[in-house]
């Protein structure tokens, strides 16, 4: 059993990290069609994808979204730095495919993705989740207060 999860949702990379029984902590390890990494670069790609229906959306997550965006620019949508609109009350969300998105939502999308990405890695039991933040959310005026709701809502 996991005693602790720790997430770093950072603005560049997130890291997942066990902490297990041994009282032994290590990043959990995660397999995307891009390949196995411990870490993942913070990034969301979205693309139709007819085999799935007609509105289907093939959804990846760090390398394997950069891997689909470069494969796929003129038919991809992509996101990177999603973290920077944290705090900030002037993101309302946006756009993919005609679906409106806000934060609460990429953060959960990105956050399930990892979960895939783990699979058997993902630990059936769990302890606490402890989530890391920034010292000082980005933007000129962040409201750190509007931040730490839209992450509770995502996880």
């Amino acid at each position: 059993m996991a005693r602790a999860l720790g997430l770093d949702f950072g603005t560049t990379n997130t890291v997942l990290a066990l902490a297990d029984s041994d009282r032994q902590t290590h990043s959990m390890p995660s397999t995307s069609s891009a390949g196995e990494a411990d870490s993942m670069r913070t990034a969301l790609s979205f693309m139709k994808d007819a085999a799935l229906g007609a509105s289907a959306l093939k959804v990846e997550a760090g390398y394997a979204a950069i891997q689909q965006f470069i494969d796929n620019p003129g038919d991809c949508r992509f996101l990177q730095s999603i973290k920077t609109f944290a705090a900030s009350p002037l993101f309302q969300g946006t756009l993919i495919f005609a679906r409106r998105h806000a934060f609460e939502d990429l953060m959960e999308i990105f956050l399930k993705r990892l979960k895939a990405y783990a699979g058997a890695n993902w630990p059936e039991s769990l302890g606490p989740v402890v989530v890391g933040r920034p010292v000082r959310f980005a933007g000129a005026s962040p409201d750190e207060a509007l931040a730490m709701q839209r992450y509770e809502t995502a996880l």
